[in-house]
C-alpha cells in the first residue's frame, strides 16, 4: 500500500521486486541507489509499465530519457532487503526507510493464502544468510522445526521482520513506521507523515488508481482500484480464538506496543 500510494507521486517511480529489483540493488557502489544513472534502461522500461495516467510524463514516449529531470524519488518496494538493511543503508547515499507495519494476524493469514510460494521458507533462508541469524538462532530453529503450526512459523516471521524493521528505523534517523490499518483507511495524519517522511510534496500527490496499472506483486492486489478495507480483518474468517491469540503472544511486545491485541 505505501508503494503504491507513494510511487504514484508525480516526482517518483515505483520499483517492485519483479523489476529487477535485488540484483539492482547488489550491484550498487558507493555511488548509491538515488542516482538515476545506474538505473538500467531495461529496468526502467519495466518500470515505466506500471503507469497508465492519461498525460503522465511516465507515459511519453521519450519518457525514459525524462526521469532525470522530472523524477526525484525512486520508491523500492523491497520487502527483503530488511534483512541487508543496515549494510543497503550505507551503501545508498541519500535514502529514507519506512517500514509500515500491519496486524500479525492479517499478515499470517496472507502468508498461509500464498500456496505458489513457500514464504516461510524463503525467509528463513534469507536470514540464515544475513547478519541477523547469530541474533535469531532460536527463531531459525522455529522456522526450521515442521512440527510446529503453519501459523506458528508465520507468526515467528511476523516477529523476526518488524523487530529488524523497527531497529533500522530507529538507527536510520530518517525513517518512519506507520500502521497499514491507518494508510489503508486513508487517515489524513498517516497520509501526512508518509509523504513528509518520504520527503515529497503531498500536493503533488494523486490517487495510486488513477496512475498505476496491472497487479501488485506478493498478495497480488490490482493496482487500479482502492483497497479494499472490508478485507482488512478477513483474518477473523481464518483463525479461531485461540490460534489468533496465539499469533499475538508470539508476535510480543511490538504487537502490543502497536495495539494488535
Amino acid at each position: 500500500m505505501s508503494g503504491h500510494i507513494l510511487g504514484a507521486h508525480s516526482k517518483a517511480l515505483l520499483i517492485d521486486e519483479t523489476d529487477g529489483l535485488y540484483p539492482w540493488v547488489k550491484s550498487l557502489g558507493a555511488d548509491g541507489a538515488a542516482a538515476f544513472p545506474a538505473l538500467p534502461e531495461t529496468m526502467l522500461a519495466a518500470v515505466l509499465q506500471k503507469y497508465r495516467h492519461s498525460g503522465d510524463w511516465r507515459q511519453e514516449p521519450n519518457a525514459v530519457e525524462a526521469v532525470p529531470s522530472q523524477a526525484s524519488h525512486l520508491v523500492l518496494k523491497a520487502p527483503n532487503l530488511t534483512y541487508g538493511v543496515t549494510d543497503y543503508v550505507e551503501r545508498a547515499g541519500p535514502c529514507r526507510l519506512i517500514a509500515p507495519i500491519r496486524d500479525p494476524r492479517a499478515v499470517v493469514a496472507s502468508i498461509l493464502n500464498q500456496t505458489t510460494i513457500p514464504m516461510v521458507a524463503n525467509q528463513a533462508r534469507l536470514l540464515r544468510n544475513s547478519a541477523f541469524a547469530t541474533v535469531y538462532a532460536d527463531e531459525l530453529a522455529r522456522l526450521d522445526d515442521e512440527t510446529i503450526p503453519a501459523f506458528e512459523a508465520a507468526a515467528w516471521v511476523w516477529r523476526i521482520k518488524n523487530e529488524i524493521a523497527e531497529q533500522a528505523v530507529e538507527n536510520a534517523g530518517q525513517g518512519l513506521r506507520l500502521k497499514y490499518e491507518d494508510l489503508a483507511s486513508g487517515e489524513e495524519t498517516a497520509l501526512e507523515a508518509l509523504f513528509a517522511a518520504a520527503g515529497l510534496d503531498r500536493g503533488l500527490a494523486r490517487p495510486h488508481w488513477d496512475v498505476l496499472s496491472g497487479v501488485g506483486p506478493g498478495s497480488g492486489n490490482a493496482r487500479n482500484r482502492p483497497l479494499d478495507t472490508t478485507r482488512i480483518e478477513a483474518w477473523r474468517e481464518r483463525f479461531d480464538r485461540v490460534e489468533a491469540e496465539r499469533i499475538i503472544e508470539i508476535a510480543g511486545p511490538l504487537a502490543q506496543r502497536y495495539g494488535y491485541a
